[in-house]
């Protein structure tokens, strides 16, 4: 079952209570903290996702949410079949903390199926009918069979981008649910880059096609999308966030 990211407050719903509350809490940054955290709002987008499947190396695992973090991308969809994501490793810090400014979607088998998560891969399937249900493609990054290059993968629609484990690749579930099958071109002896390469690779390239203004492409948060996420980066910044809150809307 996926477990997902808390229901926000009631009067974030209201357009001029949000604002008067997000912009009281601002106020105890600094200027300069919160023109960064505006720059960084503006450039991030929904249109473009990515799905870790079964990932269960931690520093390739924060090296993935750095790059997404860095081309702006904010969702991540974790698929927990066999694998626990973890971020950090022991005296290591790949992330640079940037696991608080993403958000993190995670996919895990149910409690008490009688099923072999290495056969069905439940997690990988509620992911890829969550994701298909709110408008997006997926597109397998994968060696099997003739995918596409990368460059051809179509971004008309919100785009979902799985990305299997570091031993084996994607399993059959996440092919089977795939609309593309994509790779990156290689000019070397070796098949493929290390995941979390090959995943900043791949943002460089979508997210570059997805800004390019002759594509003319929607990818900016709606409004109430980006009071949401200013509310949960706020709670995170801004010491004493939840008690300033509470007392304000008494």
């Amino acid at each position: 079952m996926p477990s997902n990211p808390t229901t926000p407050p009631a009067w974030l719903a209201d357009p001029a209570r949000a604002d008067e509350l997000l912009g009281r809490l601002a106020a105890q940054l600094t200027a300069h903290r919160r023109e960064r955290i505006e720059t960084v709002l503006a450039r991030r987008t929904r249109r473009l996702t990515v799905a870790l499947e079964d990932i269960y190396q931690p520093h390739n695992a924060a090296a993935v949410l750095r790059s997404c973090d860095g081309f702006g991308v904010q969702d991540v969809h974790v698929l927990e079949n066999l694998n626990t994501l973890r971020l950090r490793a022991p005296g290591s810090n790949v992330s640079m903390g940037t696991e608080r400014w993403v958000t993190l979607h995670k996919y895990r088998p149910a409690k008490g199926v009688p099923t072999d998560p290495a056969v069905t891969h439940p997690a990988t399937v509620a992911a890829a009918k969550a994701l298909k249900t709110g408008g997006y493609r997926i597109a397998a990054l994968t060696l099997r069979g003739s995918p596409v290059d990368l460059s051809e993968v179509p971004l008309d629609k919100p785009l979902a981008l799985f990305i299997g484990t570091e031993l084996t690749g994607l399993s059959d579930a996440a092919h089977e649910a795939a609309d593309f099958a994509v790779k990156l071109p290689m000019e070397g002896f070796a098949q493929s880059f290390n995941l979390s390469v090959c995943t900043a690779v791949c943002l460089h390239e979508l997210t570059r096609r997805l800004r390019d203004p002759k594509a003319k492409i929607t990818w900016q948060l709606p409004v109430e999308e980006k009071r949401r996420l200013l509310f949960e980066w706020l709670q995170r910044d801004v010491a004493g966030a939840d008690e300033l809150l509470t007392r304000w809307t008494k």
